[in-house]
């Protein structure tokens, strides 16, 4: 169909990079405490991830003050964005939290709560790809 003022699409592309990078982080989160060999450098991967994070997030922000019309509500846009940066803030904290009360080596519930997290952000990945390509109904 034609369209006299093209829609941005990329939004979509790039909210499936950041949930990508999500789940990186909680991968990592998840090694740091299954396996507990070296979480200072697990940690500092984990603020590298979540330092990427922000920057795409500020991308999203910046590509929507950019553009006259979206695929989705602008308000949405900027919500998810924000959501989506939330959840790598929170693995993040997490991280920095076991470091800096001195956490020895992590706990049986620990490590049931860390796959938890990993198996939350792959359905994250998997939900934010359906935004740009939705699934035929039944």
């Amino acid at each position: 169909m034609f369209r006299l003022i093209p829609r941005e699409e990329k939004f979509f592309e790039m909210f499936h990079d950041a949930a990508r990078n999500i789940h990186e982080g909680a991968l990592q989160l998840d090694d740091m405490i299954q396996n507990w060999k070296d979480p200072q450098a697990s940690a500092k991967q984990i603020k590298i991830l979540e330092s990427r994070g922000d920057t795409m997030t500020h991308h999203v922000a910046r590509k929507l003050n950019q553009t006259f019309i979206t695929p989705i509500d602008r308000e949405d846009i900027y919500s998810l964005s924000s959501a989506l940066d939330d959840v790598l803030d929170h693995i993040e904290a997490v991280a920095d939290r076991m470091l800096l009360y001195g956490t020895q080596g992590s706990t049986p519930e620990s490590r049931e709560l860390s796959r938890i997290i990993r198996e939350s952000t792959s359905q994250i990945v998997a939900g934010v790809a359906l935004l740009g390509n939705p699934r035929e109904t039944d």
